[in-house]
């Protein structure tokens, strides 16, 4: 299947639930859900989910809740099934150049980040994410 004009100003990052029934995408400012099983449209969606490009999204492992990052520096953890407010948002994540990836660990309980700051972060989901767990400085050089 494909699904042309998907978000306006592009697509960054796009990520399946864990049992293949959702397909979550962000862009410009943009997070949408959209069902796996044809694309012919999206399910949910937040057109102002942050202040500027989101670059990574990922699903928990359970599906019920995704987690974004952008150029806002913010890490955002959403409702899968509503998209209106975040469950959980950690602003100035990284520093004002950014996050750029994201996922869950196997088991839902971390959340690893990586930014334009060259750091690399680990974050506890059982936590209100007032500081990260571990850190490595210039992870890449």
């Amino acid at each position: 299947h494909e699904k042309l004009d998907a978000h306006a100003s592009g697509i960054f990052s796009a990520a399946f639930s864990y049992d293949g029934s959702l397909i979550a995408t962000v862009g410009y400012k943009a997070v949408r859900l959209w069902d796996a099983s044809d694309l012919s449209t999206y399910t949910l969606q937040n057109p102002e989910a942050h202040s500027s490009i989101i670059h990574s999204v990922a699903f928990a492992p359970d599906g019920s809740s995704l987690v974004t990052v952008g150029s806002d520096s913010a890490l955002r953890i959403w409702n899968s099934s509503n998209l209106s407010s975040p469950l959980f948002e950690k602003l100035n994540a990284h520093s004002e150049y950014g996050i750029l990836s994201v996922t869950y660990s196997p088991d839902g309980s971390r959340i690893v980040t990586g930014g334009y700051d060259r750091a690399l972060r680990i974050w506890d989901t059982g936590t209100d994410f007032s500081s990260h767990l571990f850190e490595r400085l210039e992870a890449h050089s």
